[in-house]
C-alpha cells in the first residue's frame, strides 16, 4: 500500500522530486523515483510484502522493456505467478509487484480481470511510448490524473494518488469544474470521474486508460462491471456459499509479510469476520480494535468485547471523548487532499491511528451493508414508493417540512427532526433519483442557490444526479432491491465510503483490506434472489442465517450504530474560527454565494435551524479554493 505520483514532460523530474514527499504518510517505509526525458514516476513505500530492498519502487521489469509505480496489493499473486511459471516465464514470488508486472508484458491489460486485489498503478513502456493507468474493480485505491497548467503557459501529463497535487503545481490550481462543485455538495464527496477541478479526472473503478506521455488518450477500456443477474438458490446451498466464498477472501488477504488485525464493531459484519478467521486459522492470535464513545448511544465496546472473547482474540480497546476526537477533527483537517464531507472520516482516522501502533495491515466490513441492503434508506423504500402511490409527492414532503418544523431543534445523531427532513426531501424525486435525495447535504436545488451565480449558470439540474439515474436504471429491470444495491454501491460506497477508509488509513500508513469487496464473493451475493437480501423488513438475510449459528446470540439482537460525531456541536466550537474564515473569504469570492452560506450559518448558530451537514459540507470544501495547501515534505 503506497503513493504513486508521475508528471510528463522536461520538468517532470525535479517536479516529482518536489512533490513526491508529500505522499509520505502513504508509504512510510521509503521513497523511489524513475526518470526519462519524457516521463518521470514516483513512489512511496508501505512494505506488505516483500520486505527488503528488492520490493522497491518505480520496479522495472528484468527484460527493461517497461516500469511500473504501483500502489496496492495483489491478493492472488502466487497464483498469478504460477501462470507464468507454467507460460515458461519465471518470476520473482516475493513481491506482488515483480508478478503483476511480469504479467503485464506477458499479457497486457487482458490480465486485469484475472487480479483479485485493489490497486491504483502506472505502466510505463519507454520504447512505446505507452502509459497504462489502471484502478482496481470497486476504486478502493484513488487515481487522479489530467494535464496540469504550468507556470510557462505549458501544459503536463500528471497523475497522483492524490487530488491535491493540482493545487501546487507551477501554474496554479486548475479552474473548477461547476457541475463537479455541484455533485459534491450533493454527494458530499465526488461520484463518478469528475472532480471539483476542471481538466482533472478520477480514473473510473474497472477501468485501464492508455495515454502518451503528453497526455493525450490514445485507448483504454473497462474490464469488470459490477453487475446483477439473480437466479434461484436453495438456502442450505446459498449459506454453505457464502461461508466457502468468505473463507476463501479471507485466506487470501491473511497472506502478509507484516501483522495483520481486524476492525472489530460488535456488529454483524466484523463479527463474521472475526469468526470466519478463527474457522479458518484456528492457532492465528488474532487483534482486535474497537474504539469505545463516551456517549452511550455511539458505544458498541460491550459487543465488540463479547465477540472478541467468543473468539479468544488479543483485543485492544481505546476510549474516547470529546477532546480525543477534536484533537483528530484537526488533524484530518491539516491532511485534507481533497474535498470530503463525510465526518465520521475523525473517529475512523483515529481508529487507523490507534490500530497502526500495533499493525500494518487490517480487515474491515466495508461492501457489506450496500451489497446486502444493511443501511436504513433499504428500509424506508417500500413506504415511500406506497405514499406515493396515495397522495402526490409534492403533498407529502409539505407534510414532512410540517414535521420537521414542529419538531426540536436536537443535534443528537439521527434526530427526528433530521430524518424527517432527509425522508421528506427524497419523496420530491422519482425511484430512480430518491436515494440521493435521501442522502444529500444539500438537496439539488440548494446546492445550485449556493453556488456562485456565474457558476452555477453552467451546471443543469438534470445532470447532477445523472451517476444516481444510471446506476439506478443500469439494474432496474432486476427488481428494485438489486437496482437499490447497483446504486448504493456506485455512489456511496465509491464516493464516501471506500474514500474515507482509504484516506483515513493513509493518513497513517497503514493498510485496510475489505473480505466482503472479493470479486467472486461479492459477485455471488449480487446474484442472490431478493428473499434471500431483503426479507420482512430487514437486510442481510442470508448473512444472519449464517451469523445465527457462529455469533453469540446477544449480536443477533443489537441494533445497527455508525461512527457518529457531533456535527452541529463542533460547528458551533471546535471549528467556528475556521467556519468565520471561510465565509470571510466567500464575502471576497470563491465557489459559494455567501449571503446564502452566511444566512444558513446565522440560523445554525441562533438555534434557529439544524444546518449541521451542509454547512460542514461547505467548510469541508473550502481548502482547495485557495493554493498551495499542499505542502512540499509534509508528512
Amino acid at each position: 500500500m503506497c503513493g504513486v505520483m508521475g508528471i510528463g514532460g522536461p520538468r517532470g523530474s525535479a517536479l516529482v522530486k518536489q512533490f513526491l514527499p508529500s505522499l509520505a504518510h502513504r508509504g512510510p517505509d521509503g521513497e523511489g523515483q524513475w526518470d526519462s526525458p519524457e516521463l518521470s514516476l514516483g513512489h512511496r513505500r508501505l512494505a506488505v510484502i516483500g520486505l527488503d530492498d528488492g520490493g522497491r519502487q518505480p520496479m522495472a521489469s528484468p527484460s527493461g522493456r517497461s516500469v511500473i509505480t504501483f500502489n496496492g496489493e495483489i491478493y492472488n499473486y502466487l497464483e498469478i505467478a504460477d501462470r507464468l511459471e507454467a507460460a515458461g516465464r519465471p518470476v520473482d514470488r516475493r513481491y506482488d509487484t515483480a508478478v503483476l508486472i511480469a504479467a503485464l508484458e506477458t499479457w497486457g491489460t487482458s490480465i486485469l480481470a484475472d487480479i483479485n486485489g485493489m490497486f491504483a498503478f502506472a505502466w510505463y513502456r519507454p520504447a512505446e511510448r505507452r502509459l497504462i493507468l489502471a484502478r482496481d474493480r470497486w476504486g478502493k485505491k484513488p487515481l487522479f490524473w489530467g494535464r496540469a497548467r504550468l507556470d510557462d503557459g505549458s501544459r503536463a501529463l500528471a497523475f497522483s494518488s492524490e487530488l491535491s497535487l493540482f493545487t501546487c503545481l507551477p501554474g496554479g490550481p486548475p479552474e473548477p469544474d461547476p457541475l463537479g462543485i455541484a455533485r459534491y455538495l450533493v454527494y458530499d464527496g465526488m461520484p463518478d470521474t469528475r472532480t471539483v477541478y476542471r481538466g482533472v479526472e478520477k480514473l473510473a473503478p474497472g477501468t485501464w486508460i492508455e495515454l502518451d506521455p503528453e497526455g493525450n488518450r490514445l485507448s483504454g477500456g473497462t474490464y469488470w462491471q459490477f453487475e446483477s443477474h439473480p437466479a434461484p438458490i436453495d438456502l442450505d446451498a446459498a449459506e454453505e456459499r457464502f461461508f466457502s466464498g468468505l473463507e476463501q477472501s479471507l485466506a487470501l488477504r491473511l497472506r502478509s509479510d507484516v501483522p495483520v488485525g481486524l476492525f472489530l464493531s460488535g456488529g454483524l459484519d466484523s463479527s463474521l469476520l472475526a469468526a470466519a478467521w478463527r474457522t479458518i486459522r484456528p492457532h492465528d492470535t488474532i487483534r482486535t480494535f474497537t474504539i469505545g464513545f463516551q456517549e452511550p448511544s455511539y458505544d458498541e465496546r460491550w459487543s465488540a468485547e463479547l465477540m472478541a472473547d467468543a473468539i479468544d482474540a488479543e483485543h485492544h480497546v481505546l476510549e474516547i471523548g470529546n477532546e480525543e476526537l477534536e484533537r483528530e477533527l484537526n488533524s484530518v483537517w491539516e491532511t485534507l487532499s481533497e474535498p470530503f464531507a463525510d465526518p465520521s472520516i475523525v473517529p475512523m482516522s483515529l481508529l487507523c491511528r490507534f490500530a497502526r501502533q500495533h499493525v500494518t495491515v487490517a480487515l474491515g466490513g466495508d461492501g457489506a451493508d450496500e451489497l446486502q441492503a444493511g443501511y436504513d434508506p433499504f428500509r424506508a423504500w417500500r413506504p415511500a414508493r406506497i405514499m406515493e402511490r396515495i397522495l402526490p409527492r409534492r403533498l407529502w414532503y409539505a407534510a414532512g417540512k410540517t414535521v420537521e418544523r414542529l419538531s426540536p431543534l436536537d443535534p443528537s445523531n439521527m434526530s427526528l427532526r433530521f430524518k424527517a427532513r432527509h425522508f421528506t426531501q427524497g419523496l420530491l424525486h422519482p425511484a430512480a433519483e430518491r436515494i440521493q435525495g435521501w442522502m444529500a447535504s444539500f438537496p439539488v436545488w440548494q446546492a445550485l442557490e449556493a453556488m456562485h451565480p456565474d457558476l452555477a449558470a453552467q451546471v443543469r439540474v438534470e445532470e447532477i444526479l445523472e451517476p444516481t439515474r444510471q446506476a439506478f436504471l443500469a439494474a432496474g429491470n432486476v427488481g428494485e432491491v438489486h437496482a437499490q444495491i447497483q446504486t448504493w454501491i456506485r455512489t456511496y460506497m465509491e464516493c464516501s465510503i471506500l474514500p474515507k477508509v482509504d484516506r483515513a488509513s493513509m493518513a497513517h500508513g497503514l493498510e485496510v483490506r475489505a473480505p466482503f469487496l472479493d470479486a467472486n464473493l461479492a459477485q455471488f451475493l449480487a446474484n442472490l434472489p431478493e428473499q434471500l437480501i431483503f426479507r420482512g423488513g430487514k437486510g442481510k438475510f442470508l448473512m444472519r442465517r449464517v451469523a445465527e449459528k457462529m455469533l453469540p446470540l446477544a449480536l443477533l439482537r443489537k441494533p445497527k450504530k455508525g461512527f457518529g460525531v457531533p456535527q452541529a456541536t463542533w460547528l458551533k466550537t471546535v471549528l467556528r474560527d475556521r467556519m468565520e474564515e471561510a465565509l470571510e473569504q466567500t464575502r471576497r469570492g470563491g465557489w459559494f454565494r455567501y449571503d446564502m452560506i452566511n444566512q444558513m450559518w446565522q440560523a445554525h448558530l441562533s438555534g434557529q435551524a439544524d444546518y449541521r451537514r451542509a454547512l460542514w459540507n461547505f467548510l469541508f470544501s473550502f481548502p482547495f479554493q485557495t493554493s498551495g495547501i499542499l505542502t512540499a515534505g509534509r508528512t
